[in-house]
């Protein structure tokens, strides 16, 4: 878990201050999600897309098309 990259990805720098890339998927994180949220929310991802585990995802065009459109995941820290 990082900052959030600049270029294009910059215009989320003002509401997320995490980021995770998950096969190109981005994954962005309020300053009061717990990283340990993020992280898991990225893990799921990651076996979703991959689930036998080999480091590939299981069907790359549903992973090159999540790309293509500049597919992206945020989480926010809501209290009830």
């Amino acid at each position: 878990i990082g900052p959030v990259p600049s270029g294009k990805l910059s215009i989320f720098k003002k509401q997320f201050t995490q980021y995770v890339n998950v096969f190109g998927i981005h994954l962005f994180g309020t300053s009061k999600v717990p990283p340990v949220k993020l992280r898991h929310a990225a893990i799921i991802l990651a076996e979703y897309l991959d689930n036998d585990e080999d480091g590939k995802p299981d069907n790359p065009l549903v992973v090159e098309a999540l790309v293509a459109r500049d597919a992206f995941l945020m989480m926010i820290a809501t209290v009830l």
